[in-house]
């Protein structure tokens, strides 16, 4: 459920990209002082958002720097570092951890348990730094699980567990802002969820995995519905999102949030018309 959170490049200012691209490679930088270069693997645009978002709202001294990055060689890149990018960094890998440790379990890649097994080390500092939050992550995907092995009919049984691991990331820390990052995390994540469900729809069906989407799957109206559901999701978190007093950053964040997490599900709408065209030649 990683690799949904985009920003809508033809849409954003090149100021603003490159801004935001600084806190990608200020998130890589963090990941690979704290965790070494293996931990780089596990980068996205996910946690990017995340310290975009929270450098927004919180007043914090952020560290600039141009580096030359070994992936780009040949021009220097800018970097932004601060409490937001370590934070991010540290919840990147987390994620990532169970993710792996979820993907082994279910469809047995072996890649994935190796690489859970090559970060473990270093997934328990997250542990000793966030003892309480590893705890809540922990039970609400043990949760998610058991409802999809036991294939929960109910559409948002997993979704809702997934949102509340989005919602104790989101939740940087106990202030007055906590309620309203609780909820836009919480909904993004169930929006996250069902847009992976979206995609991979079809192959759960021919694998016999589960997905919520199955019992609406077959019906003619199938893509309105689902996009219904995204549209319910995302407008509740961007409402949350409006409610945060954000000085910087903010046509990023809208830029993501109001047209960059759409950028998947038109390329699948896109790709299923293709291959319906060409079925019905």
């Amino acid at each position: 459920m990683f690799g949904y959170i985009n920003i809508n490049q033809p849409e954003i200012k090149f100021k603003d990209f490159y801004k935001f691209r600084s806190y990608y490679c200020g998130l890589c930088s963090g990941l690979k002082r704290k965790y070494g270069n293996i931990s780089r693997i596990s980068l996205g645009y996910d946690m990017t958002f995340l310290s975009v978002l929270l450098s927004g709202l919180y007043d914090s001294e952020t560290e600039t720097a141009e580096f030359r990055c070994i992936a780009h060689p040949l021009r220097k890149r800018v970097k932004r570092v601060n409490e937001f990018t370590e934070y991010a960094a540290d919840m990147n890998l987390l994620l990532v951890y169970y993710k792996c440790i979820d993907d082994w379990q279910d469809q047995r890649r072996i890649s994935r348990l190796l690489y859970s097994r090559l970060i473990s080390s270093k997934v328990k500092k997250i542990f000793l730094r966030y003892p309480d939050k590893v705890k809540k992550i922990q039970t609400f995907l043990s949760e998610q699980s058991l409802i999809e092995k036991d294939k929960d009919s109910a559409l948002e049984s997993a979704a809702g567990c997934f949102g509340h691991v989005l919602a104790e990331v989101f939740a940087y820390k106990q202030d007055k802002w906590e309620y309203e990052l609780r909820r836009m995390g919480f909904f993004l994540g169930k929006f996250i969820y069902f847009l992976d469900a979206y995609d991979d729809v079809f192959k759960d069906a021919e694998n016999n995995c589960y997905n919520p989407f199955f019992d609406m799957v077959k019906e003619d109206d199938f893509n309105e519905r689902a996009e219904e559901i995204l549209r319910v999701m995302i407008s509740e978190s961007a409402s949350a999102f409006e409610m945060l007093p954000i000085d910087e950053n903010m046509d990023i964040l809208r830029n993501i949030i109001y047209s960059g997490v759409w950028s998947r599900f038109e390329v699948i709408q896109t790709e299923r018309k293709t291959d319906k065209m060409k079925g019905t030649d």
